[in-house]
């Protein structure tokens, strides 16, 4: 297991310092320039998380790396489970990203009241909301989960196909749509909501890989 999600870090880890610096230069200009808020944090995750696992799925097809790991020392079923703690793992790393970039311009905000002259819109500084934002990033974290949970076993049925493609697309609307209507009355106090998020997500997330095991194990590669 340890070795398979190595392989799969190293073959994305040209894409993933791209996609870090891209990112962050993104994130700054719409949390100094529109809107410094918690629900930004909704917008990265799971484009992001998605666009990756696109990229790795063209990137193999093209270079038969499916084939090439494995004739590393690993099963199919480590070669799943490894895909799926990869993807785990960049929707971690964009949350950390984003969270620390709005706490970053919120404390800038706070310490610079004139920075928020140079704000577009007049309710850029919106002030730190640590509440908010942890909620956001366990909303961020379920719904990554869940869109890889979808697109994952596909991929591994077929490979990247149009598909896949048009379902990564959908939910990354979906995510955007809900970052911009990020702040509904809450059904339940935040801790328990977050956590009935996540339990729910990661439930999903491994039925979804067990699913794609038995998918995988019985590809023609």
């Amino acid at each position: 297991m340890k070795t398979a999600v190595l392989s799969d870090l190293a073959f994305a880890a040209p894409r993933l310092r791209t996609d870090a610096i891209r990112w962050t230069i993104v994130l700054l200009a719409t949390e100094l320039l529109l809107v410094n808020s918690p629900s930004t944090v909704l917008l990265v995750a799971v484009p992001e998380t998605l666009a990756l696992i696109q990229a790795l799925a063209i990137d193999e097809e093209r270079c038969s790396w499916n084939r090439l790991r494995l004739a590393l020392p690993i099963t199919r079923a480590e070669a799943v489970a490894a895909r799926f703690a990869v993807a785990a793992l960049v929707a971690a790393g964009a949350i950390a990203l984003t969270a620390g970039t709005n706490l970053l311009v919120a404390a800038l905000f706070a310490a610079v009241p004139t920075l928020g002259e140079i704000a577009i819109l007049p309710t850029a500084a919106t002030g730190i909301d640590t509440t908010t934002l942890a909620l956001c990033c366990c909303a961020s974290m379920s719904l990554a989960l869940v869109a890889a949970g979808i697109v994952l076993p596909l991929i591994a049925w077929r490979g990247s196909t149009l598909g896949a493609s048009l379902a990564m697309c959908a939910l990354s609307m979906f995510s955007l749509l809900l970052a911009i209507n990020a702040r509904p009355p809450l059904p339940a106090p935040p801790a328990l909501l977050a956590a009935g998020l996540l339990a729910v997500a990661a439930i999903w997330f491994i039925a979804s890989a067990a699913l794609a095991t038995r998918i995988f194990s019985r590809r023609e590669l």
